[in-house]
């Protein structure tokens, strides 16, 4: 892999000492790998694109050279000699997020950003050089990106694979390359419990981490218990593209006793619970506010944009919290789903989800000083319990 990487780092620099401007559409092979460890190596600015949705961007932003497989392979392709942009020195890597895959709208990062998350999420974690992880998460995905990160850079190994985790396939690449390690967000567990499938059947398996959206507490505390059945621990986080990708890890065994948390922020990274313009009490619901080294430089809209340094030091998330006395952090869901009636915070999407449970089905909504619920109709539902 060495050589790999240090062939691509002199393939990004013959063009000269100038950083460019890359648009980048990982995919993961061994030549997309060390292709962006060497154009990151070579200094320059990297656009990770999801493959088949770089046109905009191209429009939008002109890069200097394009990065992607093709027919024949792996290819890069430099459009000029000298990049047209002014690119700020700190700036590194360029990220969709996931609400934004179709919008101009990008998250600037540094790689000191990058190098701060990943011995966060290292240490968090407890990734070492016997551990073997797999890509069942995209690397244009923070989160899929940080797994990659986190394992190179302790020496660790990482089967690079595009399969589903429903494949069998990718179940006999996994059984031989030992993993250890699986990255899962919510829809993966359904995809397991669907396949018929659980960490487990993997003789090495020591742990398997979860982000990419809140997991229902009940979903979270069967597998954990699974986990702790089978000889594996289910860690629980969160994170945001905004802060480079992991917030907050929970530690060892602790989804099994605190399922609805998320565990405490990373190395490098801190946490503040605001409501109504103060910091919230312990126990009481506020807004999330990260600050610390996983805070990007700010967005871009436009490529005058690439020319800006730090703009945000107090990144406020939109996502609405409770910290507990232990330091824990449980994740309640977006602040725009919450509502104030009668000075109760009320959590739509946890209403919707409770009716949901009980077969019903609605969109609850509010009015200024009530709420509003639009159920589906079915002869089997209990009018007044839904009420």
């Amino acid at each position: 892999m060495t050589q790999l990487v240090d062939r691509a780092t002199e393939q990004w620099t013959a063009m000269g000492p100038s950083r460019r401007l890359v648009h980048f559409e990982p995919v993961a092979t061994i030549d997309a790998v060390a292709s962006w460890l060497g154009a990151a190596r070579a200094g320059h600015v990297v656009a990770l694109i999801p493959p088949g949705r770089g046109a905009g961007f191209r429009h939008r932003y002109d890069p200097d050279s394009i990065a992607g497989r093709t027919r024949s392979g792996w290819q890069v392709e430099h459009l000029r000699r000298r990049s047209r942009h002014e690119l700020h020195p700190d700036l590194g890597l360029l990220m969709t997020t996931s609400g934004s895959t179709s919008s101009p709208r990008l998250v600037r990062l540094s790689f000191d950003n990058l190098m701060a998350n990943t011995e966060g999420i290292v240490d968090a974690l407890g990734i070492r050089a016997e551990d073997v992880a797999v890509t069942t998460l995209p690397l244009s995905y923070c989160y899929g990106l940080s797994v990659l990160h986190t394992h190179l850079a302790v020496g660790a190994s990482v089967v690079l694979t595009a399969r589903s985790v429903t494949d069998s396939v990718l179940w006999q690449q996994m059984s031989r390359a030992g993993v250890t390690t699986l990255s899962a967000v919510p829809h993966t567990f359904d995809l397991l419990t669907a396949a018929g499938r659980s960490p487990g059947q993997l003789l090495a398996m020591r742990q398997v981490t979860q982000a990419g959206g809140r997991l229902d507490p009940a979903v979270a505390r069967e597998w954990g218990n699974r986990g702790h059945e089978e000889g594996w621990d289910l860690r629980l986080m969160y994170g945001q593209t905004e802060a480079t990708a992991r917030i907050s890890v929970s530690a060892p065994n602790e989804a099994v006793r605190h399922p609805d948390r998320v565990g405490r922020p990373i190395a490098h990274t801190q946490v503040e619970l605001r409501t109504e313009g103060r910091v919230a009490l312990p126990g009481e619901v506020g807004e999330i506010h990260v600050s610390g080294r996983g805070v990007m430089l700010g967005h871009a809209l436009s490529k005058a944009d690439l020319a800006l340094g730090a703009a945000v030091s107090d990144l406020a998330t939109g996502d609405l919290a409770r910290r507990h006395p232990d330091g824990t952090l449980e994740i309640l869901g977006r602040g725009s789903d919450f509502v104030k009636i009668a000075g109760l915070r009320i959590d739509l999407a946890w209403l919707e989800g409770s009716l949901a449970r009980r077969g019903v089905t609605a969109l609850v909504t509010a009015g200024t000083h009530d709420l509003h619920a639009l159920v589906e109709d079915r002869p089997t539902i209990d009018v007044g319990e839904t009420r």
